[in-house]
């Protein structure tokens, strides 16, 4: 199983997926993400002429041990339908956790949004991942955040010739995991596995920090998503 380690500094975090280090910022302010926009363009976008394949992980806390939602409503189906609450975005390696909802810090939910809007409408910015469309719906429902270039990895791969068996047939990938799904397009080395449980805060009653495990998780899954998006996106076209 692939290793995942991390170190902490306050809001940075180091993570490091098998040998891979991927720089983590929890963001509270639009000024943080903006920054974060400006720094993952001029490394990789070279003056916003090029796409920037961006990996998408989202979710809410009830699928978490102590997780909870404000916007609990039975008649809507429980836990499965709550509002996204937290979302990462992955350009290369470098990673942004931003809190969607929650907080007793003014800057720990970014109200506007405008920044973060921006960037994801914008033409050149290409998000990725599994689940995506579901992803992106639940954004622009439940936050006016809106996704026009979004690509859905187990389709893109399922229709990469690459990715056949030996005997030509396709693989059927519809029900992959985002682990497996890395294996098969990355390679059998990256064999990511996620935790079985998970804990949402590192103290159950605060709004203290996110839990180290839930941090290491949603920076490598949506590091993952981006790598496989920059891979399979080499042998088709974009949306």
């Amino acid at each position: 199983m692939m290793q995942i380690s991390m170190e902490r500094n306050d809001r940075m975090y180091t993570v490091t997926v098998g040998k891979q280090p991927i720089v983590t910022l929890w963001a509270w302010w639009d000024q943080e993400v903006k920054e974060f926009i400006r720094q993952v363009r001029r490394i990789h976008g070279k003056r916003n002429t090029q796409d920037l394949i961006v990996g998408l992980w989202a979710d809410h806390s009830a699928n978490y041990s102590g997780g909870y939602s404000y916007y609990y409503d039975s008649k809507r189906g429980g836990g499965k339908n709550r509002p996204l609450e937290v979302m990462a975005l992955c350009v290369g390696h470098h990673c942004l956790l931003i809190e969607l909802q929650g907080g007793c810090s003014e800057g720990k939910v970014l109200r506007e949004r405008k920044v973060l809007r921006d960037f994801l409408f914008d033409r050149h910015t290409v998000v990725v991942g599994v689940g995506t469309e579901r992803l992106a719906k639940k954004l622009e429902e439940e936050y006016g955040i809106l996704i026009p270039r979004r690509v859905e990895l187990l389709g893109l791969a399922q229709a990469d010739r690459g990715l056949q068996q030996e005997d030509g047939n396709s693989l059927n990938l519809s029900r992959c995991s985002l682990g497996e799904l890395a294996r098969v397009v990355l390679g059998e080395e990256v064999n990511y596995v996620r935790p079985t449980k998970i804990r949402w805060r590192e103290n159950q009653f605060d709004w203290g920090p996110f839990s180290n495990d839930l941090v290491k998780c949603s920076t490598a899954e949506a590091f993952l998503a981006a790598q496989m998006g920059a891979k399979l996106l080499k042998n088709g076209p974009h949306t």
